[in-house]
Parts: C-alpha cells; sequence; structure tokens
C-alpha cells in the first residue's frame, strides 16, 4: 500500500510540474508577444509621424495615408490618439501652424504663400487655424517675432 502511495503522488508531482511547466510558457509567450505588439505600435507611430512629415506641404486623406501605410483608418486614429492625445486632424493643423511660424519669422514671403507651402489651399482658412492656434493672425505673429528681434 506504502508503494501505491507513493507512485500516486510521483504521479500527482509530475503533473502538476507539467501544468506548472505549460503555465509558464504560456506566460513568457504572452509576454513575448506583448513586447513585439509594442515595438509594431512604436513602428506604426513612427510610419504615421514621417508620413505626416512627408506630406503635409499638401493636403492628404486619412483614406490615402492608411492606403500607403497599409493599414486602417481606425488604426491610424487609435494610434494618433493613444500617442498624442489629438485626433490627426488636430495633429496635422498643429505641424501646419509650427511650420508656417517657422517661415513666418525667417522668410519675407507672402502669408497666401506660406499657406500655400504648409499645405493649406485656401488662405482664409490658413489664417482661421493660425489663430485658432496661436492666438494671432499670422501678420500679427511675423510683427511680434520681428518686434521681438
Amino acid at each position: 500500500e506504502t508503494c501505491e502511495l507513493v507512485h500516486k503522488y510521483n504521479v500527482w508531482a509530475t503533473e502538476k510540474s507539467r501544468a506548472t511547466s505549460r503555465i509558464m510558457m504560456a506566460c513568457v509567450g504572452y509576454i513575448r508577444l506583448e513586447q513585439l505588439m509594442k515595438r509594431q505600435s512604436s513602428a506604426r507611430w513612427q510610419d504615421i509621424q514621417q508620413y505626416i512629415n512627408t506630406h503635409l506641404i499638401a493636403p492628404f486623406t486619412l483614406q490615402e495615408m492608411a492606403e500607403e501605410l497599409h493599414i486602417s483608418v481606425a488604426t491610424i486614429c487609435k494610434t494618433v490618439k493613444r500617442n498624442t492625445g489629438k485626433t490627426v486632424g488636430q495633429l496635422v493643423t498643429e505641424d501646419r501652424v509650427r511650420r508656417a511660424q517657422q517661415y513666418l519669422s525667417s522668410s519675407e514671403r507672402p502669408v497666401a504663400e506660406i499657406a500655400e507651402i504648409v499645405g493649406v489651399e485656401d488662405y482664409n482658412y490658413f489664417t482661421r487655424i493660425f489663430r485658432r492656434q496661436t492666438g494671432m493672425t499670422p501678420t500679427q505673429y511675423r510683427r511680434r517675432v520681428r518686434n521681438a528681434k
């Protein structure tokens, strides 16, 4: 009878050991998958930033971006929101205004030309978004920068 109990204990211990091993392997697999997903998410965010930077000079649609990056529009929107807390439109507008500020402070180009250079074809719309972002018109901004120098 003792021999039978020892045998049952050994079988039980072996099964418990195998189950523990399977659980550990599942955990390792999960951790690896999670790391892979983080790397992919980081690469995706970099791809989105690069796309925006290289296409900022002309209007583009989310669908065009999605097709070129081979991801869905929803994935683009979620990735941008997760990394910035903003929508794609807000991010693009901020980048365009930031570039416009650089041109306004470093060149004598007309505001309408700068608007086109940063990807906004409508001068009035450009002035509205610039004012919304900075609290002043492009002309006022240029004056303020010049007076500060």
